[in-house]
């Protein structure tokens, strides 16, 4: 798919209104496998493209999929085969494709997936952790060149350390222990609130799950007798953030609606504290307002780590908002380091951006000796499919954008809510929905 984007003038304040997070729907709606009965999702972005895939995953697996309307979801695990054996046609939909190993080696006798898909910022998104957290907590599992397959598990009680704090493994470890008797510890996890999120879902469902955040431990006591409920999915914390980083770029105030909490975006909104940047949240409400036509950016340094730190899906993002400051920032990116590639594409317009090999520099637009020109750029992934039209959206001319599909993967109404920052439009003659 590509997208045509191009700068609009005359900007007035924005709204937005926001459903769940992708982040945490898309490992909630695989971790339904496990209970018997109904689970029902509300606050779904069901128009997202990993929404749909993964819907198309679960449908294959018998899965009863009801969307009872546009924002909520029924369904009906029936795992009903002994052998289950799942091409890469369907696991290449997304990265949490691999969320099927942990959800079903316990239901089934063998399991067979084909390797995920997902954002494609590094050459390789290696899944070992997720292996070898299996392996030591039971599984028997076999890798090869395009498959994973899970031959026959073991109950029994272990405990193991993920040597990084992988979101997914730390998810995918916890659907795993969540089915049987066994007792397991997991040290060095993910904190991230999808994490949390899935953690939370499971006790709903009748499960035992425990985290000690200042320890990153979670003990989960396993269980056959967990039942459908009924479960809210978080806000999207990276959209929202994303929203204001387009406040800024553009100075134009934007409320985004939805937002239940600001603890998940903590770490961000100091960032923008920091740097001369006005917001306001409002509880009562469930809202936070960026007042971008009221802010002056001063330049920064920041550091991307693992939550609850600065997040790294907002890296590209900050780095294309950076540029209305009024010096030269850095982002170092401890999580993703490899995620630059977005670099050279900014670079086609003349966006003052550029990587020294460890960090990400960027320096004002107002301080360029040319106007940002006219070219094609190509989104490697989601977040920097979003840095791309962001910066795309500061040209006079028109910008296209190929490979744009990444981007719908994970913003809802995208079209609609770009239109208020900038000229945007499908350039192809065919869009899959």
């Amino acid at each position: 798919m590509q997208l045509k984007v191009s700068k609009r003038k005359h900007l007035e304040p924005v709204e937005i209104s926001l459903t769940g997070a992708k982040n945490a729907l898309l490992h909630l709606m695989f971790a339904s496998l496990l209970p018997i009965g109904t689970t029902r999702f509300l606050n779904v972005p069901t128009s997202l493209r990993d929404y749909r895939g993964i819907c198309d995953i679960l449908r294959y697996l018998g899965t009863e999929v009801n969307e009872l309307d546009e924002k909520t979801v029924e369904l009906t695990s029936h795992i009903q085969a002994q052998s289950i054996d799942l091409s890469i046609d369907y696991t290449k939909k997304t990265r949490t494709s691999l969320m099927l190993l942990g959800a079903l080696s316990k239901q089934v006798k063998s399991l067979r997936i084909g390797y995920p898909g997902g954002c494609s910022f590094a050459e390789e998104r290696p899944f070992d952790i997720h292996v070898d957290g299996l392996r030591a907590l039971g599984a028997a599992v076999k890798v090869d060149e395009y498959h994973i397959e899970v031959t026959k598990t073991q109950e029994k009680n272990a405990e193991f350390r993920l040597k990084y704090p992988s979101v997914g493994a730390s998810i995918n470890l916890m659907l795993y222990a969540a089915r049987g008797k066994s007792i397991v510890k997991l040290h060095n996890i993910a904190l991230e609130p999808e994490v949390v999120e899935v953690a939370s879902f499971i006790n709903q469902c009748g499960g035992k799950v425990r985290i000690d955040h200042k320890k990153r431990a979670m003990q989960i006591n396993g269980s056959n007798m967990l039942k459908g409920v009924s479960f809210a999915v978080m806000y999207d914390r990276i959209q929202t953030m994303s929203y204001a980083a387009l406040a800024y770029l553009h100075h134009l105030d934007v409320v985004v609606l939805g937002v239940s909490t600001k603890e998940y975006i903590d770490a961000p909104l100091k960032v923008l504290t920091k740097i001369g940047a006005r917001w306001q949240f409002n509880a009562a409400k469930q809202s936070i307002q960026f007042f971008g036509s009221k802010s002056k950016l001063v330049k920064t340094k920041i550091t991307a780590e693992p939550y609850p730190a600065f997040p790294t899906d907002l890296q590209p993002i900050f780095a294309v908002m950076l540029s209305a400051a009024n010096g030269e920032s850095s982002i170092l990116d401890t999580v993703y380091p490899e995620r630059v590639k977005y670099v050279a594409e900014l670079q086609k317009i003349g966006f003052p951006i550029l990587f020294d090999g460890k960090q990400i520099k960027i320096t004002p637009l107002n301080q360029c000796k040319k106007p940002l020109a006219s070219a094609t750029m190509k989104s490697f992934d989601l977040r920097a499919g979003m840095a791309v039209i962001m910066a795309a959206s500061l040209c006079e001319k028109v910008c296209y954008i190929t490979h744009a599909e990444q981007v719908f993967r994970g913003y809802e109404r995208l079209l609609e809510n770009m239109t208020h920052f900038m000229h945007i439009a499908v350039a192809t003659e065919y869009y899959e929905k």
